[in-house]
């Protein structure tokens, strides 16, 4: 038994290398390969600013990081169904100078994560573990034929949050929809159990 603690602790100190991180453009094949997610899609929001708290209850919250106002935006020409945004409210003012820099904050970190970016121009998105270190980055840029885009990874890691990087001035505004999540990491004592059993599977190979 202590030969099998010893390996259990050896395997949580150290690690063991499974499949790291999955990049998905396709929300199909995404919500395929996924399994149970949690999507929100904003459409029981008002067409009008909003406070990102609005679904804290399905574990999602929302901000803009330089401090600009949310708005829910009804859907446009470049995307026909309900959006959230800073740049473009929906009294159909777009103001460039105004950032899209959005975090969407998971309330449990998952796994799975992703969304659809509304007419990006060039963007960058970040997929954050609590600390704010970066467990991967994608870089989405300009498409005219195909200016809305999704973004979405299963990985290994604890998701916590999804960051936006888009620059102002830059002759477009950033929409966000259909955030999905989900597949919550293991608490710690089932994370314990799990590493028991890699580590008796080891242990029965080995005697």
């Amino acid at each position: 038994m202590r030969t099998l603690l010893t390996i259990a602790i050896m395997i949580m100190v150290y690690g063991i290398s499974f499949a790291a991180t999955i990049e998905y453009t396709s929300d199909t094949a995404f919500i395929a390969a996924a399994g149970s997610l949690t999507t929100i899609n904003f459409d029981t929001l008002p067409n009008s600013s909003i406070t990102g708290n609005e679904y804290v209850a399905q574990g999602l919250t929302f901000l803009n990081r330089d401090g600009y106002t949310l708005y829910s935006r009804a859907g446009d020409s470049f995307w026909t169904s309900r959006h959230v945004t800073s740049s473009y409210p929906s009294t159909n003012v777009f103001t460039d100078a105004v950032s899209d820099n959005f975090d969407f904050i998971l309330g449990t970190p998952m796994t799975r994560a992703g969304l659809w970016l509304v007419n990006v121009q060039d963007a960058t998105v970040q997929f954050l573990a609590s600390d704010n270190s970066v467990i991967y980055t994608k870089v989405v840029p300009y498409n005219a034929s195909h200016p809305n885009a999704f973004v979405g990874i299963i990985t290994d890691a604890a998701i916590k949050r999804i960051r936006i990087i888009e620059a102002v001035n830059d002759g477009d505004y950033v929409g966000f929809d259909n955030v999905m999540f989900g597949c919550p990491v293991p608490e710690p004592a089932s994370l314990l159990l799990i590493v028991l059993g890699i580590a008796l599977g080891f242990y029965k190979r080995n005697h």
